[in-house]
């Protein structure tokens, strides 16, 4: 079976894979909202950490290169984060999901990971709302499926309005109560049939 997924430069085919059954419910990261103070935190932290373990000691010995060095630093960093990030597309079926990850600049697909339910023994996913000084501030999620030895495929994230920041995050959170939904008819079908 093959889908088309839309994107911001046109729309991209990917074979889904059989054994994940019927398709139920399809979702993407491609053209999720770009967020500028995300990207800004992102890019003070990572400033900070380089300048604390790299200008001290170079400037103090070559204040050129040590500024250079920074620079260069900074200019692999901004490649790998804008050439390199990845985006993601999850579709749930009856019988289990598969995972694509692509290449934002390319659009290409990188990795699909195949999850079956049968494979399955347990799912958990609990939410815990976060308030500060008696008003509601988040809530938090934390999403694990396994064997019961080992986590098949695990994610967690947090939102303050569903709503609202539907396109920061993309996907996830939706993604994972489609599963969770899948989940549970997957078993509850079983049970009828008494397998």
């Amino acid at each position: 079976m093959i889908i088309n997924i839309s994107t911001e430069d046109g729309r991209i085919e990917l074979e889904i894979p059989s054994e994940i059954g019927d398709v139920v419910a399809q979702h993407t990261s491609i053209g999720a909202k770009f967020s500028l103070m995300a990207s800004v935190n992102i890019w003070g932290y990572m400033g900070f950490v380089t300048l604390f373990f790299m200008m001290i000691p170079v400037m103090y010995i070559a204040p050129l290169m040590g500024t250079g060095v920074v620079l260069a630093v900074c200019a692999l960093l901004f490649t790998l984060f804008f050439f390199f990030k990845k985006e993601s597309v999850g579709i749930v079926g009856t019988q289990g999901f598969v995972v694509y990850t692509l290449s934002k600049r390319t659009q290409l697909v990188v990795s699909r990971e195949v999850y079956l339910f049968k494979e399955a023994v347990e799912l958990i996913f609990p939410q815990t709302a976060n308030f500060l000084n008696g008003v509601y501030t988040s809530t938090s999620f934390k999403f694990r499926l396994s064997n019961g030895e080992n986590d098949l495929y695990k994610q967690s994230g947090k939102y303050h309005n569903l709503k609202e920041e539907k396109g920061k995050y993309g996907w996830k959170y939706p993604f994972l109560c489609d599963i969770e939904n899948a989940w549970t008819s997957f078993l509850l079908n079983d049970s009828i049939n008494g397998r």
